[in-house]
């Protein structure tokens, strides 16, 4: 008997009443999440979502060294096999093989031409022509992680050559690829736990990656990176790749000694019983839809030449498996990993929280920093302004007291002493041509010796600085004229002594002639260094008020320097009490979106009541004993929704 005869119901109104009740069974998640979501900021909710629902999906992939992990990634990517090891070469940055070559979070995309590009943080994108150019950026790069110098806040781009793409139509696949598993040094650690903490629990999709032959990566704490340790407590957000998968001797035996080819549920199904040899599974990370045994690269290549039948039956099923991943990829962009992204929440909240507080310290220890160089500037501008104004009130008190007249004054009181007359009278024509010279060494010595030395400490500053061009051959010259004709008298005598040295003797007229020759010669000496300091004393004064109109422009310039810097002062004192409230408004506001992102769990727990209350009245309501059976069953069916769902939860 037709158990719906009767009912008035035809099988395909069953079907597509039970398909309706299925499209509904994680409505009551997704308003739990909408009520969640409204709970948080919208920086936070930009955080859950990270371009999630773009087209591109946003890919974490991390491994051991030397698995074949950049070959997977460039594979999926479109890169060519041919092209595969060289681009690998590049990517390694010089590093030797058996050491991380992916010195920080890397992202991967498709070069508009052909050339390669490397673009740092928030930095511009670096272009290069040549392979080697870029092989150096990578190390420089490494380098820098090294000494500490590398920020964690978002992953370099990496862009490959267009030429090595084998199908330029492939949708851009968004790829972070992690920095290897035991890193070689503690500050490289301390960065890839940074970059695992940052991007790890806001990924769509963790690609895990170890060789088949060694599946001891999978092991509880043989990974030293958060979060993907324990990939057991969140195994949808995962997908365990394993290369090297049909290259073991093992294997191959395997696949020949089938009596019929193996499917793609036989090579899944034999993975997982090697796993749990040694590692339990729980029952969902025993999903075979988890795993993916694959073969790429060189070695695959070497196995079509070694193999070719081994090679023509596994090929069509690596051929799959790829694709169901790139798909598995892309479908990682769901409502659904909305969903797991806010059932994370508390990890995301967690770090985005240390991150912006470690940000918002970091910029205010910037401002200081700031604040503190621009005091420092002030007060050197300060104390240039005082020693300018200083000098420039110096300069100016001297301009009032250093005028003509003061020169003048100054000048006028400059005299050669008087000649001092020989001791011992002269008795001898010889005598006097001595006595001549000795006065021009006396006078010359005078000449050099005389300066104006000024009344008052202003006038004594300016003199000091005064220097007379004393023309000492033109001294000498005028001394020389003084005693011209003096000297020609002496040489009309016919004998070197004089006889007599009465008064009226040719002695004493000598002697007269002598001294009054002596007092002209002092007479025009004291003209001309009286001229010569008059000159100098001008000159000074002039180039003394010129210096005095520089101070004043340099003291002025002081002063708008110190009102800049005074002005600069309280704005980033301003900025820093604005900070010091935004820190505090900040941890305020980030703790209570850690507790709302903690009740997620509840929300999850109201809604599914709500759910089945719901469908309660619906079932009871229902005219139709086959719906109202339909629907009890999809109500059941919530349960083990819910218990999926509550699974991602720690």
């Amino acid at each position: 008997m037709n158990p719906l005869a009767g009912s008035g119901i035809g099988a395909a109104q069953i079907g597509s009443s039970y398909l309706n009740y299925e499209q509904d069974q994680h409505a009551w998640g997704f308003r739990a999440y909408a009520r969640f979501n409204a709970s948080l900021s919208a920086e936070t909710r930009s955080r859950l979502a990270l371009k999630e629902q773009h087209a591109e999906p946003y890919v974490v992939i991390f491994g051991k060294t030397q698995v074949g992990k950049t070959t997977l990634l460039l594979d999926l990517m479109g890169v060519h096999a041919q092209h595969a090891q060289r681009v690998a070469g590049v990517l390694r940055g010089g590093q030797a093989r058996g050491r991380s070559a992916t010195a920080t979070t890397m992202e991967y995309q498709q070069s508009p031409d052909q050339r390669w590009g490397l673009r740092r943080s928030q930095a511009d994108t670096v272009w290069f022509e040549l392979d080697l150019d870029m092989e150096y950026a990578l190390r420089a790069l490494r380098q820098d992680m090294e000494k500490g110098g590398l920020s964690a806040t978002a992953p370099c781009v990496v862009f490959l050559p267009a030429e090595f793409f084998a199908n330029s139509d492939r949708s851009p696949v968004r790829i972070l690829d992690l920095p290897g598993d035991k890193p070689s040094n503690a500050k490289e650690q301390d960065h890839v736990t940074a970059m695992a903490a940052q991007y790890v629990p806001l990924a769509n999709l963790i690609l895990l990656v170890g060789r088949g032959d060694d599946l001891s990566f999978l092991k509880k704490g043989a990974l030293t990176l958060p979060i993907i340790e324990d990939w057991q407590s969140a195994p949808r957000r995962f997908k365990i790749i394993t290369t090297y998968s049909f290259t073991p001797q093992s294997i191959r035996e395997l696949v020949r000694n089938s009596p019929t080819p193996p499917t793609l549920d036989f090579f899944r199904g034999h993975l997982i019983a090697e796993i749990t040899r040694s590692i339990p599974l729980n029952a969902f990370a025993s999903n075979a839809e988890i795993f993916f045994p694959l073969e790429f690269g060189q070695s695959w290549i070497d196995a079509e030449n070694q193999d070719l039948a081994l090679f023509e039956r596994v090929n069509p099923m690596i051929a799959a498996l790829k694709q169901q991943l790139l798909v598995e990829i892309y479908a990682s962009t769901s409502k659904l990993s909305r969903l797991r992204a806010a059932i994370d929440a508390h990890i995301v909240v967690t770090n985005l929280r240390a991150t912006r507080l470690d940000d918002m310290a970091e910029a205010a220890a910037a401002l200081k920093l700031e604040r503190d160089a621009v005091l420092a500037q002030r007060d050197l501008a300060c104390a240039a302004l005082r020693q300018t104004e200083r000098r420039c009130a110096q300069g100016e008190a001297q301009m009032q007291q250093v005028t003509f007249k003061t020169i003048d004054a100054e000048v006028e009181r400059i005299r050669i002493p008087t000649f001092v007359r020989l001791d011992v009278p002269p008795e001898r024509v010889p005598d006097f041509t001595r006595a001549v010279e000795l006065e021009k060494t006396v006078l010359r010595r005078h000449v050099t010796e005389a300066r104006p030395t000024g009344n008052g400490s202003v006038l004594a500053s300016f003199w000091s600085g005064v220097r007379a061009a004393v023309d000492e051959r033109h001294m000498n010259a005028v001394v020389d004229d003084a005693f011209r004709d003096f000297f020609v008298h002496l040489g009309s005598y016919w004998t070197d002594w004089y006889g007599r040295t009465d008064a009226g003797s040719n002695y004493c007229r000598d002697l007269a002639a002598f001294d009054a020759c002596a007092s002209s010669a002092r007479y025009v000496a004291t003209e001309l260094l009286q001229r010569w300091w008059r000159v100098a004393a001008l000159e000074k004064s002039k180039a003394d008020s010129k210096i005095v109109e520089a101070l004043r422009v340099t003291r002025s310039m002081w002063q708008h320097v110190v009102d800049e810097q005074e002005r600069s002062l309280a704005a980033l004192n301003a900025q820093l009490a604005q900070h010091e409230t935004r820190y505090t408004e900040l941890v305020a506001r980030m703790d209570g979106e850690l507790d709302a992102s903690k009740r997620f769990v509840e929300l999850l727990d109201s809604e599914y009541l709500l759910e089945l209350q719901s469908r309660r009245s619906v079932i009871c309501s229902e005219p139709s004993p086959t719906r109202a059976l339909l629907g009890l069953f999809a109500a059941v069916d919530l349960q083990q929704v819910r218990q999926q769902i509550l699974l991602q939860v720690d």
